[in-house]
This record gives C-alpha cells, structure tokens and sequence, in this order.
C-alpha cells in the first residue's frame, strides 16, 4: 500500500491518495491489450462530498491490477467542471508515477514478485510500450528467464551484476519454451563461453527493441 500527498502547485490541486495492489480476481483486463472500461477507474472523492468517479480514468489499463482512492480538498463545487478537467492530466501523470514506485517496492521481496510479475507480467510490457518516459523505470520490473536462473527470473540488473569479466553485451534468445531455447546451438555456444542467456518471448523480444541498451550494455540476439 502507498500513500500520496501531493501539495497543489500552478498546475494541480493539492490531492492525497491511497493506492494498493489488488487481488488478481479484482482485475478487469482484456488478454488481447485493449483497454477495457470496466474496472478501469480509480475512485475519485472530494471531501466536500462529491463523488466523481463518474469522470475519472486516472488509471491506464495496464494498471489495473492498482486499485485506491483519491482524496482533493480544493476541487470545489463552484469550480468543479472547468478545474477538474486543467487538473485531470497532471494528476493522471502523478499517479502513473506513484503507481510504478509502489510496484517498485513489491520487487523488494523476489519471491512475491516472482508470483506478482507471473499474473501481470504482460501488463508492464503494456506499460512499457505506452509511456517512453517511465521506460527505464519499467524495465527495472520486468524480470526474464534464463540459462541461469532455474525455474526463478531475474531483472536486468541481477544479469548484469553478474557478467562475466570483459562482457559487453547482453544475450539473449527468442524461443517459445525454455527447454527449446537451451537446446539451440548459439545458445550452448555462449553458455560454453561463460555468458548467461536471457530467454525471451515475442512479447519481451519486442520490449527489448524498443530499449535498444540496458545500463549502456547493448542487446544482442542469437541466432536460432
């Protein structure tokens, strides 16, 4: 759970929210990437009593596994219209942001990351692809198998930690099963010279053009 209390600058009013993680059976989100309006608004409540959920979609889809509740004192009834809509997007932006460093928090804890990043893996290369500015801060959750990591996954981070003396790239292969990927000859040659292999699904080799480097280590693709 993440509290937030934002003060009001030129641009947004003071808000506070309360944003946790929901249940996997909470969340209402279309397997093909679509957005669906269902579920899809955080609840919005001013405490001079107004409900405006009704307006709301502070939340992109691939988010929807964030539920909470947002609190701003100084959207006023008199005002209300025409003030909401200058201060939706600013803080759409605000929360998007809160809403990674919450999860960013959940990855403290690997082994409830590993069942978290299982069920919603697919939602943060969503998130990935639709904002280019939290991108760097969206690859630090996305984890991959590997040659090396067993039945677990890894971040970016934990590959590069452990590269080998003198490695310049990081490796990786696009398969559909693991036990493919390990099998192909490119693969057994780069483990045979020390290099872990990161293995990738289309969805994650895509992701990955789109980086294009990872803390200045460029990706490169074997061969299958």
């Amino acid at each position: 759970m993440r509290h937030v209390d934002l003060q009001a600058d030129d641009y947004v009013p003071h808000f506070q929210a309360t944003l946790f993680v929901k249940r996997p059976t909470d969340t209402a989100y279309s397997d093909s990437g679509e957005d669906d309006e269902a579920g899809n608004s955080v609840p919005f409540f001013s405490r001079h009593g107004n409900d405006l959920e009704e307006l709301t979609d502070l939340r992109p889809s691939w988010l929807d596994m964030i539920g909470g509740v947002i609190d701003s004192p100084d959207l006023h009834n008199d005002a209300l219209s025409d003030e909401y809509r200058r201060a939706l997007p600013r803080i759409h932006e605000y929360l998007i942001k809160e809403c990674v460093e919450l999860l960013a928090s959940i990855a403290q804890a690997p082994q409830d990351y590993m069942d978290f990043h299982e069920e919603y893996g697919g939602r943060l290369r969503a998130g990935y692809e639709k904002n280019p500015s939290l991108r760097p801060a969206i690859m630090q959750l996305m984890r991959f198998h590997s040659s090396a990591s067993g039945d677990g996954i890894i971040s970016l981070t934990d590959y590069v930690n452990r590269m080998t003396k003198g490695q310049k790239n990081i490796y990786a292969i696009a398969a559909p099963f693991r036990e493919t990927a390990a099998a192909i000859p490119s693969v057994k040659r780069a483990r045979a010279n020390g290099f872990e292999v990161l293995y990738l699904d289309a969805a994650d080799l895509a992701v990955l053009h789109l980086y294009g480097d990872f803390e200045g280590k460029q990706f490169t693709l074997l061969s299958t």
